[in-house]
């Protein structure tokens, strides 16, 4: 799942979002976050959030895809009967 990429992106980027600007400027970056994150939370701490993300995500991929698979038939279907007519 794409979630395992996000996911770990977001909290990161959560973590510069809320940081004072002395802060960002010596400790910022996104290795430095990821460091921290690690220390006081460990590796678990990266994935914060990600059954949610899950829960939120699945549905909606599920009907997007359902959809892009019967749009996709619906237009081969067409684009066949199109050429069958052809002499």
């Amino acid at each position: 799942s794409s979630q395992m990429i996000v996911v770990p992106m977001d909290v990161i980027s959560q973590k510069q979002m809320v940081m004072n600007d002395s802060t960002y400027k010596h400790r910022g970056s996104a290795l430095h976050v990821v460091k921290s994150v690690v220390a006081n939370d460990g590796w678990s701490g990266i994935y914060r959030g990600f059954g949610l993300s899950l829960f939120t995500s699945l549905p909606a991929g599920s009907i997007w895809w359902a959809t892009y698979a019967g749009c996709k038939d619906q237009m081969n279907a067409v684009q066949n009967t199109a050429f069958d007519s052809i002499p």
